[in-house]
């Protein structure tokens, strides 16, 4: 049973699901989207019921009712849902053995940063991110597409990416406007007609029915899906089904979307991810890839007088070797880049052994690929002679998806024999990056250098304010005059 320690309260995974279970689901349901709802984007979650009603917290209790529906009876109330969060604040934790060993500070890094940063990220960056990547990028002539080519996204999707996307954006509209519901029928009414100006009503229906809502009767199976063999105290971190699929079909028929800003990440790479069939998700997740690593060497393009120069295949020792994807060099310094779109994993945000292990598998392979170039400039080998060696050498790994956890020091520990010349940002912070005039990009790396002796973290704001050329474009394909309101349903 919950007890207090040290005049905090303490509680089991266990514990808090009897809790949610006392209550009513449809009820609870809609009441906590009620309250994202109201709560749209992160600056409207700095006022909250209480300091512990997060939207994270939400999430889960959403997704401990859904999956056995209808167990309790009580109407729940504002106060009710306070105190379920406060219930779900105080889950015990998986036990750190050694505060000094990085990798419980790397596991506990993993979890925290997932549950929480995604919910204060920039919603409509995301959407035109994918854009950027999936319609504006072309793929290197030395590599051909399989799967995303012709019309695949009509295939996948169910329509154009552009349309699909304009979809997420009038879905979250409705939402917010409708107490965080919505029927599916509200597309086709007269008030709302100017809506096929932006995708197919018919084909948009069936691709949210497709694509974004689960009945709460098959909830369960599909958290089954989802779910890991974790201890309880991992649990509250499982990769949420509200994740892939943001809506929840009630018993009569109506559409709730507990967490409204869930709806937008059904637009990121990783949300069009989840919507390819498994069948190709893997040859997707290939060649999204490839885009990626074309999409930062065209971020990279926007640094003024950058020279930029691709991937180098050399001899050595008699064997052929390959550097890193991108070596951008600048009047102050040389960057070496590499780029790792690493595919979804659901154990990958649970922050146990095993996801801290393959994250970090995944990205040392990025840090010792930087580590390998930067060593091949620093000698001289004859294929990286036009690369100049006057100037300081800094390295970027740079995700598609953001992985928190290794831009912090527990990041840093899981590689201990890194160069602290090289860190591991996300696609979001490079696009701000490469903005960076007055001082130069150059001068920052620098200054942080002289500072902290490394680059980690990174100081990522945009402090000229200016707008990513790249995400604009794409923004302006997304919703050119689309109004970002919608008259009541």
């Amino acid at each position: 049973m919950p007890y207090y320690l040290n005049g905090e309260l303490v509680t089991t995974h266990p514990e808090f699901v009897n809790e949610v279970n006392k209550y009513s689901t449809v009820p609870l349901l809609e009441l906590i989207a009620l309250i994202c709802a109201k709560h749209a984007t992160w600056d409207e979650w700095d006022e909250p019921i209480t300091r512990n009603v997060t939207p994270w917290a939400l999430a889960h209790i959403t997704r401990t009712a859904a999956i056995q529906p209808e167990r309790g009876s009580r109407f729940p109330r504002a106060e009710d849902i306070v105190r379920l969060c406060w219930y779900y604040l105080n889950i015990r934790e998986p036990i750190l053995i050694d505060q000094s060993d990085a990798d419980p500070l790397l596991r506990l890094s993993i979890r925290l940063t997932h549950e929480q940063l995604p919910y204060q990220t920039h919603l409509g960056d995301d959407l035109a991110r994918t854009v950027a990547i999936l319609s504006n990028t072309d793929f290197p002539p030395e590599r051909t597409p399989v799967y995303i080519r012709g019309d695949w996204d009509s295939v996948a999707l169910g329509m154009p990416l552009i349309n699909y996307m304009n979809l997420i954006h009038a879905l979250w509209a409705f939402v917010l406007q409708n107490h965080g519901t919505f029927r599916p029928e509200w597309l086709s009414e007269e008030q709302h007609s100017f809506l096929g100006n932006y995708f197919d009503v018919e084909a948009a229906t069936k691709a949210f029915e497709s694509h974004s809502t689960i009945p709460i009767n098959e909830f369960a199976t599909v958290n089954s899906l989802l779910s890991q063999s974790v201890e309880e105290a991992y649990k509250k971190y499982e990769v949420n089904p509200l994740w892939i699929k943001p809506f929840v079909q009630l018993p009569d028929g109506r559409h709730v979307a507990p967490i409204a800003q869930l709806i937008v990440r059904k637009g990121s790479p990783s949300g069009i991810y989840y919507s390819i069939p498994r069948a190709h998700q893997q040859q997707f997740g290939t060649e999204l890839g490839y885009l990626f690593e074309t999409y930062i060497g065209n971020n990279l393009r926007l640094i003024p007088d950058a020279t930029l120069v691709p991937e180098i295949a050399y001899k050595q020792g008699g064997n052929q070797g390959s550097c890193a994807d991108w070596i951008c060099v600048l009047p102050e310094v040389v960057l070496v880049v590499e780029c790792k779109a690493i595919r979804p994993r659901s154990n990958m945000v649970v922050g146990s052994p095993l996801s801290s292990e393959f994250l970090r598998e995944a990205l040392q392979k990025g840090v010792t690929q930087v580590a390998t170039t930067i060593s091949r400039i620093e000698e001289a080998h004859a294929a990286f002679q036009g690369i100049p060696r006057d100037r300081p050498i800094f390295g970027f790994v740079v995700t598609l998806d953001r992985h928190w956890a290794f831009n912090v020091e527990a990041g840093a520990l899981a590689f201990p024999d890194a160069d602290p010349r090289t860190t591991v940002i996300c696609a979001g912070e490079l696009e701000r990056l490469v903005l960076h005039q007055s001082p130069s990009l150059g001068d920052v790396l620098l200054e942080r250098l002289r500072e902290t002796g490394h680059a980690l973290p990174l100081a990522s704001t945009n402090q000229n304010h200016l707008v990513n050329p790249l995400l604009q474009r794409a923004e302006d394909l997304i919703m050119p005059t689309m109004p970002t309101t919608i008259p009541d349903a």
